[in-house]
């Protein structure tokens, strides 16, 4: 993955060996040395499609974030109560 170093893309690059991260993706010359990185890597074997992808099923597949999610939710105690919304009569 070469990604840009924006949004919360550094939590989500977990494996350096996987995921190279550009501070600016308005900077060609940066992205074009990411993209020689990774294409070195792949053929000296320091990375793969496969590995890229079983990181992907194992973290971000759509069936590992419901998990996890579902995982956080039955870890809270107890669900906050909802803001109660203010009346006609509140607002004025």
């Amino acid at each position: 993955m070469i990604a840009t170093d924006r949004g919360g893309t550094r939590e989500i690059a977990l494996s350096s060996a996987n995921c190279l991260l550009v501070s600016n993706g308005h900077d060609l010359d940066s992205l074009a040395r990411a993209a020689r990185e990774m294409a070195r890597r792949l053929r000296a074997g320091e990375t793969s499609r496969r590995e890229q992808r079983r990181l992907y099923d194992q973290v971000f597949s759509p069936q590992a974030v419901t998990a996890a999610w579902a995982a956080f939710l039955e870890r809270t105690e107890s669900p906050r109560p909802l803001a109660t919304p203010l009346t006609a009569n509140e607002i004025g």
